[in-house]
């Protein structure tokens, strides 16, 4: 199958697995009525076993090639704090270098801000599970600016 060039196309190509996704969902609510979603999750994985690896794989597999652009061809910014060490900025620069089309992938870099940079309800440091989190103002109100200009550009 064969992705559409436009950007309409691609706005319509992902309005449908949008609707898809929607639909599906509105089925299975409807013919099982869970309100317990851990149990429902538990129920699936103890019916599937094994498969259910491969099943939350494919899900994982196609979150992030949605996000580098493997699945749905097109653009991508990635906004990151400098002062990250959680996952530092160079290494997802590293990564980024070894996709087939790096060029489509934008990255920004905001020296200073940590993890979470953009989350006011931070404070400016705090240590969070295995790294280092905090709100950062200026990097945020940037970032801001940035996504405004980055959808401008994607429509």
């Amino acid at each position: 199958m064969r992705l559409p060039e436009s950007r309409r196309g691609k706005r319509i190509t992902i309005a449908l697995v949008a609707a898809a996704v929607i639909g599906v969902y509105y089925t299975i609510s409807r013919l099982v009525p869970h309100n317990d979603l851990q149990q429902l999750l538990e129920d699936v994985s103890n019916t599937l076993g094994a498969w259910t690896y491969l099943l939350v794989g494919t899900f994982a597999f196609l979150e992030t090639g949605a996000f580098v652009g493997l699945v749905v061809p097109g653009e991508t910014v990635m906004l990151l704090g400098g002062a990250r060490d959680i996952t530092p900025a160079n290494l997802c620069r590293e990564v980024i270098k070894k996709l087939t089309a790096p060029a489509a992938v934008r990255i920004v870099v905001y020296p200073g801000a940590r993890h979470a940079f953009d989350v006011p309800e931070l404070p400016a440091k705090v240590q969070y599970g295995f790294g280092t989190i905090g709100y950062h103002p200026e990097a945020a109100a940037s970032a801001r600016k940035e996504v405004e200009q980055f959808l401008r550009i994607v429509r």
